[in-house]
């Protein structure tokens, strides 16, 4: 179900991918916004055609292992999304760096909705774009502007963490009642089935 959430047509895919490639022409990077609409796409039909194999073979495999292999798609393809506008930022330019931010504030988003599901899928999405805040830090700013950064990213991060850590323990635990009520049901329905049968 989690595999087959993640399968969008391709049309879909292009139109997001082309609205991205008018942003990073709006702010003067024509090449720039070729090269991502291209890899981006690109992306998409790869990441489908991956997730199809995924969806195919999910039958046997286990959880964990299947969202291990889903963390390390997703991850790739969140390294890619955010290449392109990292890469402009390194200019340190206003419209780049507000471009960049608004994108990583997205991986964030969406790796805060996809870790209530797990790990591997929370730092699929909000990982790379950790990586790239940080490392942008490093490279633009002076070694105490710099720092500061940084403790606001972890800050940030941690927040993050604490936030997905504390729903996936709560929808655990629903889905664990939800079990339980199943396997009540199915002991409800062998008792009244013997009750019919005794009292025939």
């Amino acid at each position: 179900m989690t595999l087959a959430g993640l399968v969008l047509p391709l049309k879909w895919h292009v139109l997001a991918n082309a609205v991205g490639a008018v942003c990073l022409l709006l702010i003067g990077h024509p090449v720039a916004a070729a090269a991502a609409f291209v890899s981006w796409s690109l992306m998409a039909v790869a990441h489908d055609r991956l997730l199809e194999g995924l969806i195919n073979a999910s039958d046997d495999v286990e959880s964990q292992a299947g969202f291990r292999k889903l963390g390390i798609l997703c991850a790739v393809r969140t390294g890619v999304y955010l290449a392109p506008a990292a890469f402009v930022a390194l200019s340190g330019r206003p419209a780049e760096l507000f471009l960049f931010g608004l994108q990583a504030a997205t991986m964030w988003g969406v790796g805060l909705s996809a870790g209530i599901l797990s790990r591997w899928l929370f730092w699929a999405f909000a990982g790379p774009a950790v990586a790239a805040a940080g490392g942008l830090a490093v490279f633009l700013l002076p070694p105490l502007a710099g720092a500061g950064v940084l403790l606001t990213l972890a800050t940030l991060v941690l927040v993050l963490v604490i936030m997905t850590e504390t729903s996936r323990h709560v929808i655990g635990a629903w889905h664990d009642a939800f079990l339980d009520n199943l396997a009540l049901i199915g002991d409800l329905e062998q008792a009244r089935d013997q009750a019919i049968a005794q009292r025939a």
